[in-house]
């Protein structure tokens, strides 16, 4: 790059006229050297700006999530989080136990039951009174249940949606197969004299006709923060936005891989430094709290029988794929990405067909985003016809995952999936 201020000295030295020299070196170099140092503090204020925004491809923030034991989680605690953080909290029995006869419907715990989420649907609605029998030393009393689908999964895909869009980033659907296959069991009523129980050392279900696990965690490696605001607010460089700074040890050891949030604020760039200084620029100068998300990065880890289910691949096309925003143009493109996901869960795509009759099943997910363009008045509709090899428990929800990733691919059609 040319030194301006330099190529001016040269200049200047052959100047005969020893006044204009002066004036050069009093008054006008400080003023160019002024100029040029602001101009250059822009250029690299923008040039920053350039590479981070080519470089906030949102598979810097892949997220992969599975289920685990309880037991299992203090293993695997540094690559993953609870989606719901009171989920690897211990049974509180002496809270449940100080409630009965106090409250009509107590919660007792979540059970994890690998089914089809159907035959979940079926096993909720169908009105059944179960019992469970709690167990305490010699001690036990049975008890009246109620089961009820656990939603607060879903609220979380929903808030991460949220962040996602407040930084800019380009959403995808999120492949949770167990998301509705968790659900929360009550106590209603007391069938004997709860009074003998001092502590819940084991639950029981009798009268279940269907399988289930207890002390189930769903994790993602997603972790959240809480940082205050304790190194002030500055005003930006733009002076119309402000400049937040929080800094945090763990931060340093995830890297890159953070988004900031809070409501009613729009952020306009965020960035960490190789010191784990998170600088912020909002719209907002009274932010006290930020809530931070983490990704941590386990590409290169190994879990040994857990299966993990990511919402990203290393292939050419989903990098294809991501680069055009999304968009799928052709039904070559949708068969890839069938393969993509399905493939592995012995999920092949038969047909597709541009129909004007509505035949199939549409997905589940991403129902918190409004589509701008058709706002659900689809005159067409694309339908996929499945087939699949094996009828496992998740592969529904597989399909569903690649119906929710078509839909955000393609506005002018509803897509449906047909299972053959």
């Amino acid at each position: 790059m040319i030194d301006i201020l330099e190529l001016m000295r040269e200049n200047v030295k052959k100047i005969n006229d020893g006044e204009q020299v002066k004036f050069f070196r009093e008054v006008i170099e400080p003023s160019f050297k002024e100029l040029i140092e602001h101009t250059e503090t822009m250029y690299k204020g923008l040039e920053d700006n350039i590479y981070r925004e080519l470089s906030n491809d949102n598979r810097h923030f892949e997220v992969v999530n599975t289920i685990i034991s309880k037991k299992d989680y203090g293993y695997q605690s540094l690559f993953f989080s609870p989606i719901c953080q009171e989920d690897k909290e211990d049974l509180n029995s002496s809270e449940i136990l100080k409630n009965l006869g106090k409250e009509k419907s107590i919660f007792l715990e979540k059970l994890y039951i690998p089914l089809d989420n159907e035959a979940i649907e079926n096993i909720l609605n169908e009105g059944k009174n179960y019992t469970c029998t709690i167990f305490s030393g010699s001690n036990s009393c049975d008890f009246r249940i109620r089961l009820e689908l656990n939603t607060s999964y879903s609220d979380k895909e929903e808030l991460l949606y949220k962040v996602f869009t407040k930084n800019n980033i380009r959403w995808k659907t999120i492949n949770m197969p167990f998301s509705k296959k968790i659900i929360k069991v009550y106590l209603e009523k007391a069938l004997g004299d709860f009074k003998i129980l001092e502590k819940i050392e084991k639950i029981e279900y009798k009268d279940f006709n269907f399988s289930f696990e207890q002390n189930m965690i769903p994790v993602w490696n997603v972790f959240e923060k809480n940082l205050s605001v304790s190194a002030g607010v500055y005003p930006a460089n733009d002076k119309i936005n402000y400049h937040y700074k929080l800094f945090s040890e763990d931060m340093k050891k995830i890297g890159n891989n953070i988004l900031p949030f809070s409501e009613n604020i729009n952020i306009k760039a965020s960035s960490i430094s190789e010191t784990g200084d998170l600088k912020i620029i909002c719209d907002k100068d009274n932010i006290k709290n930020w809530q931070i998300f983490c990704f941590k990065n386990i590409n290169n880890q190994t879990f040994d029988n857990i299966n993990l289910y990511r919402n990203h691949q290393n292939n050419i096309f989903d990098k294809l794929k991501h680069k055009n925003e999304g968009n799928l143009k052709t039904k070559a493109e949708i068969r890839r990405l069938v393969n993509l996901y399905g493939g592995n869960f012995g999920i092949s795509l038969k047909d597709i067909e541009i129909s004007s009759i509505k035949k199939g099943i549409s997905t589940s997910k991403n129902l918190f985003i409004i589509n701008e363009e058709s706002l659900g008045n689809y005159n067409e509709y694309i339908i996929l016809y499945f087939k699949l090899e094996n009828i496992e428990p998740f592969s529904k929800d597989i399909i569903d995952f690649i119906l929710a990733e078509v839909q955000l691919g393609i506005n002018n059609y509803q897509c449906r999936g047909v299972i053959l």
